[in-house]
């Protein structure tokens, strides 16, 4: 049951997973929401980030007191500590999402084929080379400002990865992953979701 008086405030980055997994099944089921997209290096310590960072006019730490994003805020929004002002994680947003709204969205089910395909897109050998460059060159506002590409940048020298890759080497990982896409289309056994009996978490 959709609620019409209710509409939430969704603070997140256009660029992030977690974030997504939330609008998509908001869009889906027709939740009312505000999006507020956030630059990936506001909110970021310069003095723990050596120099990079700023604190932006939108600062997700006003939120959680965290530089954490995707964050639901609206009336009836459950919080951790008193001076929160929205909800953080993006699938305990979803839960508390389908149960306030009663929503019909079965749990992931834990299919092998499902979660082969998770695990061999967050291989960082396999998807660092089509991303981590590619990102900053979305027209979105997480990159808006160059401090984002810049701490995004940093963050990633600090983890060790690799953020220079051949044309040679690119043109491999693209091969790979769109015969991996081929496999994928072959898991889709419903009607433009992955399981017969409809959308759910799986999805």
């Amino acid at each position: 049951m959709i609620d019409a008086d209710v509409e939430y405030t969704f603070h997140c980055y256009d660029h992030c997973p977690f974030g997504n997994r939330v609008a998509f099944l908001m869009d889906h089921f027709g939740i009312k929401y505000k999006k507020v997209v956030y630059g990936y290096g506001s909110g970021a310590l310069p003095k723990d980030c050596e120099g990079e960072g700023y604190d932006g006019d939108l600062n997700p730490r006003r939120l959680t007191g965290k530089k954490q994003l995707p964050v639901l805020e609206g009336a009836g929004v459950p919080i951790v500590k008193p001076d929160d002002i929205g909800m953080a994680e993006s699938l305990e947003i979803c839960s508390f999402l389908i149960g306030r709204h009663q929503l019909v969205c079965p749990c992931a089910t834990g299919r092998p084929d499902i979660k082969s395909i998770e695990s061999y897109l967050l291989d960082k050998k396999v998807m660092n080379p089509l991303t981590l460059t590619r990102l900053t060159k979305i027209p979105v506002a997480d990159w808006a400002d160059p401090r984002d590409i810049s701490y995004h940048l940093w963050k990633h020298q600090k983890k060790g990865d690799i953020l220079e890759y051949s044309s040679e080497e690119d043109a491999e990982a693209i091969k790979d992953l769109n015969s991996k896409l081929i496999e994928f289309a072959a898991m889709i056994k419903g009607d433009k979701c992955l399981n017969t009996w409809g959308f759910g978490m799986d999805d």
